[in-house]
């Protein structure tokens, strides 16, 4: 079995856009007050929530701004989500390969079950690179039926259609 999941994210990060939003508004409504420009309170307090629901909007933005690390942790936590949930619903003799793809995160991973995992190792990277390639140069569904194709030739002479 070989399952092929994309997402357009792998996350909404909404306590980091808060969390922006807020240090964002409250350096723009702050400059405002200091300036003399804006001294009603209520007026500060939309400026701090107009910032929040234009990141909210906007979560590319948002996701440009956070770090590396934090968008690869929730990509790869998704994907593990996605291996599990489906994993379940395969014999656990049978072999089962996920490709994951998150694009707003710009992450590709490719977990096996352990049937597979004991016949091969875990150099993916060959295929995942392959399939980024793809992605930049044709169309989302090209690359996912190549990575396909690539995933069944290295798998079909250990697993045998019976």
């Amino acid at each position: 079995h070989i399952r092929v999941v994309v997402l357009p994210a792998s996350n909404h990060y909404q306590e980091f856009i808060l969390l922006i939003g807020l240090i964002i508004g409250s350096i723009v409504s702050f400059s405002l007050w200091a300036r003399g420009t804006l001294r009603y309170f209520p007026w500060l307090l939309a400026i701090q929530l107009g910032v929040i629901a234009l990141l909210d909007w906007l979560p590319s933005l948002c996701i440009k701004m956070l770090p590396k690390s934090v968008l690869r942790r929730r990509a790869a936590r998704m994907a593990f989500h996605h291996y599990y949930m489906y994993n379940d619903t395969i014999e656990s003799h049978e072999p089962f390969v996920l490709l994951f793809a998150s694009r707003a995160e710009h992450y590709v991973h490719i977990i096996t079950n352990p049937v597979v995992h004991k016949k091969l190792p875990d150099d993916w990277n060959k295929v995942t690179d392959q399939f980024t390639a793809d992605v930049r140069s044709e169309s989302l569904g090209a690359a996912c039926i190549q990575a396909i194709v690539n995933i069944t030739a290295i798998i079909a002479p250990h697993f045998p259609k019976t």
